[in-house]
């Protein structure tokens, strides 16, 4: 399609029909064009034919794109961050006017604001701001604000950041709004009686993952949930978490991810007999909190359960057979000592599963026989405590290996707390080429830290280190002069050299 077929009436106030075979699109309004054009062209000097040629061209692409898209992509998403990323630099200063026009009523910015469906507000807290990291530079934003203007937004997304009443009152006009995931984030004691939405949302998927000062919240919060079809509800504040599950309809869940407290549990349990539907449950008890009350159910079922994360004592309750693929019985406690209630008995209900991938703590893994347990077993985690951060790896291999459970893995990964050595890729490579492959011949892969997989070559016995998580080894490698030293870092034939260029000098192999 050309420029002049996409040819702009000025004296009106839409652009040019928008044609795509057969079906008529609809028509953008001629400031979004306009917007367009004084973007493209900038605030250049240069006046010249081949300038103007240059723009027209781009303006010919622009039109084209929006002649193909229902919904233009190009404005579909937004982020707005404070400390600013990188990606997002270049463009702070045009969002700033954006937004300072959108508040102002500006019809060209209302226009793309209306075609906005999923934003993202990453912001940052006080110094006092609880247990979540602070920044220095303020927001350039307020969300209470800007929100109320997006009106057709679908996705709400808010990081790292102080969510004040004002907020609860600018979602009450997002009608289209199905998914609010709140991380990280800290709630500003309320100025006032906090005062609870006369309406719900009619939300699909809500998070509520490590937030401080809430308590004041809940029944503004709950209500605004209430009612909502969830598909997805992932909280990790029981008393937030509590209030919601005692309102909202268990028929549609799907996923569920709930920290709880195991004496205080029976609206929980209440909630599970009735959920039928849930496919994905993450259940995570409260530190210092493993015994379960007496309302404990002694079975639930579960038909469409396939990926299920509870404490230990909780499986013979939970665990409905075959159905479940992937099973994690690693609990918060589990990373300080063994649990002083677990029992070799609660791991029966696996003998009759098709369990393929399993996490286990390592005092499990040591006492009973998790591959009789789970003969269908390919893919195992095992984590180990606090206090094995000063424990060698080899020492930590040669005991894996001895207890001889491990041979028909296709994937192992072993998980620490604060080891020194996660990016010593020449110990990792020494403990898998000496002890690992041997003890493990079927394994394709092989990890002792999230950010870093070993693979093994197709038709080989070669093992080759990928990184997972560039950017974080980055910074970390960066700290400090002497990190090297601290970290145990050395490298395996030039894998960190390859991501981190010549800056940065590393012991090779």
């Amino acid at each position: 399609m050309s420029v002049n077929e996409l040819a702009i009436d000025t004296a009106t106030t839409l652009g040019a029909v928008r044609i795509d075979g057969q079906r008529r699109l609809a028509t953008l309004p001629v400031e979004v064009y306009m917007l367009i054009l004084d973007e493209i062209h900038g605030d250049a000097n240069n006046e010249s034919s081949v300038a103007y040629k240059e723009t027209l061209s781009n303006l010919n692409l622009v039109c084209r794109l929006f002649a193909n898209l229902v919904t233009p992509k190009l404005f579909a998403r937004l982020t707005f961050a404070s400390p600013l990323p990188k990606e997002l630099k270049r463009t702070h200063g045009a969002r700033t006017a954006w937004l300072k026009d959108l508040a102002q009523g500006d019809k060209a910015a209302a226009e793309i604001a209306a075609m906005v469906r999923e934003l993202d507000l990453h912001g940052c807290t006080p110094p006092d701001g609880g247990r979540h990291h602070a920044a220095t530079e303020a927001p350039s934003w307020r969300h209470g604000q800007i929100i109320t203007y997006f009106a057709n937004l679908r996705s709400l997304t808010l990081v790292q950041t102080v969510i004040t009443q004002e907020f609860f009152a600018s979602t009450k006009p997002l009608l289209c709004l199905h998914s609010l995931s709140i991380r990280h984030c800290s709630f500003a004691p309320p100025t006032g009686r906090c005062q609870l939405l006369q309406c719900s949302l009619k939300l699909e998927h809500f998070d509520a993952i490590l937030v401080d000062g809430v308590d004041p919240y809940v029944p503004t919060l709950s209500s605004l949930v209430r009612g909502s079809p969830l598909r997805s509800l992932r909280v990790t504040e029981w008393p937030l978490a509590q209030a919601i599950l005692q309102g909202t309809p268990a028929s549609h869940l799907e996923q569920l991810e709930i920290h709880f407290d195991p004496h205080d549990s029976a609206v929980l349990f209440r909630f599970l007999a009735s959920a039928s539907s849930i496919s994905d449950l993450s259940l995570v008890s409260m530190p210092d909190e493993s015994t379960l009350s007496q309302a404990t159910p002694s079975k639930i079922t579960l038909p469409n359960l396939k990926t299920l994360r509870c404490p230990l004592n909780l499986l013979p309750i939970l665990f409905p057979g075959g159905a479940v693929s992937r099973l994690s019985v690693v609990d918060i406690c589990d990373w300080f000592s063994p649990s002083p209630h677990a029992d070799g008995r609660l791991l029966t209900p696996l003998q009759h599963s098709q369990l393929r991938e399993l996490e286990i703590p390592a005092w499990v893994f040591y006492h009973y026989p998790v591959h009789r347990y789970a003969p269908s077993l390919v893919n195992l985690v095992i984590c180990f405590d606090l206090f094995t951060y000063n424990t060698p790896l080899e020492q930590v291999v040669r005991d894996i290996c001895s207890v001889g459970r491990i041979s028909k893995l296709t994937s192992l990964d072993l998980r620490f707390v604060g080891a020194v050595w996660k990016l010593n890729l020449r110990l990792q490579h020494k403990m898998i080429a000496q002890h690992l492959m041997h003890a493990c011949p079927a394994a394709r892969r092989i990890s002792f830290d999230d950010a870093i997989d070993w693979q093994r070559e197709p038709s080989s016995s070669k093992w080759r280190p990928l990184i997972r998580a560039r950017e974080p080894i980055k910074a970390l490698l960066r700290t400090q002069p002497n990190i090297q030293d601290i970290m145990q870092v050395t490298d395996y034939e030039g894998t960190f050299a390859g991501i981190l260029g010549k800056d940065i000098d590393l012991v090779q192999v």
